[in-house]
Order: structure tokens, then sequence, then C-alpha cells
């Protein structure tokens, strides 16, 4: 088992993962706030940069979920049983080659799966985020897990290829997860957005709004039939309306600017990685947490009147 850092960061690579631009989204989140809210946690790179920075014994809660019941069963296992699932972890890595890849990847097809414990269905997720070619973990239409074996490159880590696990790393992110009051559920984001409420922070990273180059819009395959911006609009102005605030961040397009033209838009300068092809940035953060702030000073003056 290899160690090499002890810094809390996500433990399995992400597509549009926030890591490297998680300092400028603190910079736009509310100082002061109830409790915490992620419902497209990913890889959870802002996750990971808010516990860090909170204060022991704050009281506050972090309500951490996501659709894919996968990522909620790596994230689960980490906190709950992590010495398991790292042996899960170092079994599949010492079997690893493009047989065992295919066999593991393959437990969606043949009703394996559902037979598996949390912690091997989180391992598996780990295991061929790290070992598929890009790092990127897609389903097909059918819901079955897409992904090509990546070979081995000496020395060579990270989403092109194949990147051993960084276990002193999990361990940080296990400590840091049960250092406070934190809980991991799997469901649709309007499930979550549901017990949240007055004076709440909610980051939201949905999947993003694209345009094909024939200017066709493109769902994503969230949820069946595709992700639905303008609801999400819906549910922004409601969280808006009952005072949590909510910070987004998206693509920076044309239908976007139109649904949320009446929050805060701000757009980064910043440079990110596709399959480690680097992109000029064309996202931006939405934001109603000033909104929400000034509704939440504005019923406080009405209670105290």
């Amino acid at each position: 088992m290899t160690t090499t850092t002890t810094i809390a960061h996500p433990f399995f690579p992400y597509m549009g993962g926030k890591r490297k631009i998680a300092n400028w989204i603190h910079s736009n989140s509310p100082e002061t706030f109830r409790d915490y809210y992620e419902p497209f946690l990913g890889g959870g790179a802002i996750a990971l940069d808010v516990l860090s920075r909170e204060p022991k014994g704050s009281g506050r809660k972090f309500y951490l979920s996501d659709y894919n019941p996968e990522i909620v069963a790596a994230w689960s296992a980490l906190k709950e049983t992590p010495e398991l699932l790292f042996s899960i972890l170092e079994g599949f890595f010492a079997a690893h080659c493009r047989e065992h890849f295919n066999a593991v990847r393959f437990w969606d097809r043949n009703a394996v799966l559902e037979q598996k414990s949390q912690a091997e269905r989180g391992a598996r997720w780990i295991y061929l985020a790290r070992t598929c070619f890009g790092g990127s973990l897609t389903t097909d239409k059918s819901g079955f897990m897409k992904a090509s074996y990546a070979y081995r490159h000496a020395g060579h880590a990270g989403h092109a290829g194949h990147s051993d696990p960084d276990y002193a790393n999990m361990r940080a992110v296990s400590e840091l997860l049960n250092a406070f009051d934190v809980t991991i559920t799997q469901g649709s984001y309007e499930r979550v957005l549901n017990t949240a409420g007055f004076g709440d922070f909610i980051y939201l990273d949905p999947p993003y709004e694209t345009t094909a180059d024939d200017g066709h819009e493109i769902t994503s395959n969230y949820v069946s039939g595709g992700f639905d911006h303008g609801v999400l609009a819906e549910n922004m102005n409601k969280m808006t309306a009952l005072g949590a605030m909510v910070l987004m961040s998206n693509a920076d397009t044309a239908p976007v600017r139109k649904l949320f033209a009446g929050f805060a838009c701000v757009r980064p300068d910043h440079i990110w990685t596709v399959n480690g092809a680097r992109r000029d940035a064309s996202e931006i953060l939405v934001s109603n947490w000033r909104l929400a702030d000034r509704l939440t000073k504005q019923r406080a003056l009405a209670l105290a009147a």
C-alpha cells in the first residue's frame, strides 16, 4: 500500500471536478450560513474544501448526495468502513489487467452488482475510475457502465491512464467526513432541496447545459430523458424565496444566461482540461445568495418589529 499525501482532496478522477477553482468558488460563497447542502456531489472537491475550512465544534450539518448510487457507495464506504474499502481496492489493483478490469466493469450486466456490499461497490467505482481511459465513467442507454481499459504507463498518474489509489489522502478524507456531522445519501437533487431552507447554503454543480455545433441543445443522462435546466431555475427561485443561499456552476451559454437572468453571474478566468486537452474556461457561477441574504435581513427586521 503506497501513501503520498495527507491533504484531503478528491479520491477518484471525475469529469468536471472543481478542485482547480475551489478557492475561486469559495471567494464567491457566503461568509455565514446555517447548514450546507451539495446534491451533485461527484468527486466532491467543493464539499472537501468547505469541510477543510470548517472550525471544529461549529455544530453545522453537511448534507452530501448524488443521484449515482455508485458514487454514493464510494463516499459512504470511505466514511463508514475505510479499512475494508482499502482491502478490497488492494485486491482489485493486485489483480489488475484487461480481463479483470472488464470482469469488474461487467458487474452491472450480469446481476452481480446488486449482490455486492457497499464497500465492494464503492471500491469498484474507484478502481474503474482510476484505471479506465480518460478517467471518465459514463453509462449507456441501458444504464450499463461505459469505460475502456487504459494501459498502465510507468510513472504516470492522472486522467489519461492508470493511477494507484492515494491511501493517505483517502484516510484524510475519511477523517474529515467523520470529524463533522456529515450525512451522505443517494437521490435526486429535488428531493434534497425539499429539506433545505432558511439560511442554508446550497452548492449546485449540475450536468452542464451544452449546445451542439449545429445549434441543437444536448441533454445529459443525469436521469432518463435528460436534465431539465428550466426546472432547476424554478427550484433556484424557490430556494431564494425561502431565504436559502444558492451558488451554482454551469456552462456559460445563451440558454443558461437567459434562464438565470435574474441572478448574479460571474465568469472565471482559468484553464480546464478534458482528457488531457487544455481549453479556455466556458463556465459561470450563478449566485442568489446576496438576494437571499437581503431576504434574511428583511425577515429578521420584520420579526423584531
